[in-house]
């Protein structure tokens, strides 16, 4: 008998909700704190200015009974570049698909940080896509476009 898995919107436990200080369930970042074979869902970047720019990746990770959503950003202080990692999201395995996680846990990581302008169109919060992933730019948009949406009728 094989399990059948849902698309359908599951309660994403975001750093609103996990806490943004690392002080998730034992079991869902790895002991040694850096993710282990993490899928890339996308790469987002901004520059509003030569010293005001940022690199953002975003990965999921597979654990026993969680999908994690990873944040890796760039440590431009080094001399070479180092890579920080951080999980900033995590959602029950059970049910749920790989896109389906990677989507919410995204959509609620941004809704979380404010990441989106008041009247921003299309891509607010960030100037381009550098690298897509298990996520298209389509899906990408979509989900900007959601919290666009989510923001203008809570107002």
């Amino acid at each position: 008998m094989s399990r059948r898995r849902s698309n359908a919107p599951f309660s994403a436990r975001s750093t609103a909700s996990a806490s943004c200080y690392g002080n998730f369930a034992p079991d869902v970042v790895p002991k040694q704190g850096v993710p282990r074979s993490p899928e890339l869902l996308v790469q987002v970047e901004w520059a509003q200015s030569p010293m005001n720019y940022g690199i953002e990746a975003f990965y999921l990770q597979a654990r026993k009974k969680y999908w994690v959503l990873w944040l890796r950003t760039f440590d431009d202080n080094s001399d070479p570049w180092r890579s920080n990692w951080q999980a900033v999201g995590y959602c029950n395995r059970t049910n749920v698909l790989r896109k389906a996680a990677a989507t919410h846990l995204l959509l609620e990581y941004w809704k979380f940080t404010g990441g989106l302008e008041e009247d921003c169109v299309d891509d607010g919060v960030f100037d381009w896509i550098n690298e897509e992933g298990l996520l298209s730019i389509a899906d990408v948009r979509a989900i900007v476009r959601e919290l666009n949406w989510q923001q203008k009728t809570s107002r």
